[in-house]
């Protein structure tokens, strides 16, 4: 009689089994984890080269990932999208921009602290990484800036909230300097009271 696979820990009640989640436990990802020399935590390592991996199926799937509390689902997802993001070329990212924006809304709607900052970090990462994404990510900004005020009106109440807050109004600044010339437009007719970091006084 064959061995039951050890099944992975249930999400907690109430949380969303992420498409990573499921490529994990199935064992479908060109991951795998090792200990590190030192036995004090784990490394992700690739089975397959990045560049020749197929972005729009598994950069999705990478960032559904960083809903993901936790490990090993958390750090593997974390680890594994700013490999991705850093790695692939700005060309490659902004094919698939219009499949993240999905993600990047669940992720900032988590009300998870970890897991909003994580999402932010990978928004900075993406704006960065080429011309052309900024502009992707505007389309759809109706879509997840809004949950970017109700994160900067938590400043003051509390470190965790002034931290993510102070997060959210740097993520604000790196898309508009990787912007065009319509960045803040676009950007203050989301965010009213956000003020330029490209205007400066005489």
């Amino acid at each position: 009689m064959p061995t039951p696979r050890k099944r992975s820990p249930s999400p907690k009640s109430g949380s969303r089994r992420t498409a990573f989640r499921r490529c994990f436990d199935e064992q479908i990802l060109p991951i795998r984890l090792e200990p590190l020399e030192n036995g004090m935590g784990m490394k992700l390592v690739w089975t397959q080269p990045i560049s020749e991996l197929d972005l729009h199926h598994v950069l999705p799937i990478f960032f559904s990932g960083v809903s993901e509390t936790q490990d090993p689902y958390q750090f593997a997802a974390v680890d594994g999208l700013f490999q991705l993001l850093e790695t692939c070329s700005g060309k490659q990212l902004l094919a698939v921009v219009p499949e993240l924006i999905q993600h990047i809304k669940d992720g900032l709607n988590t009300k998870n602290t970890m897991v909003t900052c994580n999402v932010l970090r990978a928004i900075q990462q993406l704006a960065v990484s080429g011309p052309g994404i900024v502009g992707a990510l505007a389309k759809s900004y109706h879509k997840f800036l809004p949950a970017f005020n109700i994160l900067r009106v938590k400043r003051g109440k509390g470190g965790s909230g002034t931290a993510v807050a102070n997060l959210v109004d740097e993520t604000l600044e790196i898309l508009e300097m990787n912007g065009d010339e319509n960045s803040f437009r676009q950007l203050r007719k989301m965010i009213p009271n956000y003020q330029s970091c490209m205007l400066y006084s005489a």
